[in-house]
C-alpha cells in the first residue's frame, strides 16, 4: 500500500487492515509488515505494524486485533503526529510537501483483504517532526554487544526482545550510564 497524504493539518492517523487468512494460516501482528512514512523523501517513521499496535495500546487506548485460523482477521494501529500527550503538534502538509505512507506485509498468509488509512484533521502547530525508527541489533552467542544509535534528541527508547536473547541491558547517553539492569526489570519500567 502506498498512500499520499492530502494537504492540510493532521493530528493522528489510523492504519487498519481486515481480510481473510489463507486456509490453515493464522495472521499475526508480525505478519502485518513494516510501515514507513516519508516526508519529502526522508523517512520519519520506519517500524513494524506490530510495534505501532503495541505503542497505540500504551498511549492511545486499545488497538484492535483479532485473527482466526483460515478465517477473518482485523487489526489497527495509530501513527501519532507528536509525542504522546502532545495535543498541539500536527503534521502540516502543504502543496510543496510530498508525504507518503508505504506499508508492506506478508502476503503468503493473507488470501484477501483491504487496507485503510484514516486521518484525523486537527488545527495546531508543527513544532517538530517526530521520528520512530527500528534499530536492529544482531546478537550471536554469549557476550557483550556495543551498539550506537546515531539519532539526536531521543525522547523514548523501547526495547523489543521477541526471542528473549537479551538478559541484561545498559544504556548510556553522552558517556553516562542512565539505565543498567536485567532486561525484565527494564522492560517493566
Amino acid at each position: 500500500l502506498a498512500y499520499q497524504f492530502e494537504k492540510g493539518q493532521w493530528g493522528l492517523f489510523q492504519l487498519r487492515v481486515e481480510g481473510t487468512a489463507q486456509a490453515g494460516q493464522t495472521v499475526s501482528l508480525a505478519d502485518l509488515g513494516n510501515v514507513v512514512i516519508r516526508w519529502n523523501g526522508q523517512d520519519i517513521l520506519n517500524t513494524d505494524f506490530e510495534f505501532l499496535n503495541l505503542f497505540g495500546n500504551l498511549y492511545g487506548g486499545v488497538c484492535e486485533f483479532s485473527s482466526i485460523t483460515g478465517e477473518a482477521f482485523k487489526a489497527s494501529a495509530f501513527v501519532f503526529t507528536g509525542l504522546p500527550f502532545d495535543s498541539q503538534n500536527v503534521f502540516d502538509v502543504d502543496e510543496n510537501d510530498k508525504v507518503e505512507i508505504v506499508w508492506t506485509w506478508n502476503t503468503s498468509k493473507i488470501a484477501s483483504g483491504y487496507a485503510y488509512v484514516f486521518g484525523k484533521p486537527r488545527n495546531g502547530i508543527m513544532s517538530y517532526v517526530p521520528g520512530l525508527y527500528i534499530k536492529s541489533v544482531v546478537s550471536s552467542g554469549a557476550g557483550v554487544i556495543n551498539d550506537n544509535i546515531p539519532v539526536e534528541n531521543i525522547a523514548t527508547l523501547f526495547i523489543k526482545n521477541p526471542s528473549a536473547l537479551i538478559s541484561r541491558l545498559q544504556v548510556a547517553r553522552d558517556g553516562k550510564v542512565i539505565a543498567d539492569g536485567a532486561i525484565g526489570a527494564i522492560q517493566g519500567y
